[in-house]
């Protein structure tokens, strides 16, 4: 997982760090590997959610498979004592021979500091209509 810029809070959750979650999420769904994928993720609800999308994935025959950010900027937000902040993120897919090209689908990853690590604690579909998500740019 990608370090902390210097003099970062321990507590502070960086671009490099969504960088590196995102870099691990990706390699740990090219190399099929559940167990990678889920320790990328809180224990509880949102390890169980991580392997149900695992599952469903899994019945298909797919050509690309990822996740990337969808907006440029992390949601920051503050729980308690515990930084987080809340990442707008695309899984790209694509089932060989049904789709033409890949589809996107939209979630809100929650993330927060847990033992040292920045994880997944939680997600969730992006509840606004997808043309109001759509960037232009």
């Amino acid at each position: 997982m990608a370090a902390p810029r210097p003099g970062a809070n321990d507590d502070e959750i960086t671009d490099a760090h969504i960088a590196g979650l995102l870099a691990d999420v990706n390699r740990s769904l090219a190399a099929r590997d559940q167990a990678a994928y889920v320790s990328l993720h809180a224990v509880g609800d949102a390890a169980g959610r991580a392997r149900r999308i695992l599952a469903n994935l899994g019945v298909f025959d797919l050509e690309h498979l990822s996740f990337k950010l969808a907006a440029r900027r992390p949601i920051r937000f503050d729980r308690g004592d515990r930084p987080g902040c809340t990442v707008e993120v695309l899984l790209i897919h694509q089932v060989r021979a049904v789709d033409a090209q890949p589809v996107a689908a939209w979630f809100l990853w929650r993330l927060a500091r847990i033992g040292g690590r920045v994880v997944i604690s939680a997600i969730d579909p992006d509840p606004r209509p997808l043309h109001l998500l759509l960037d232009p740019a």
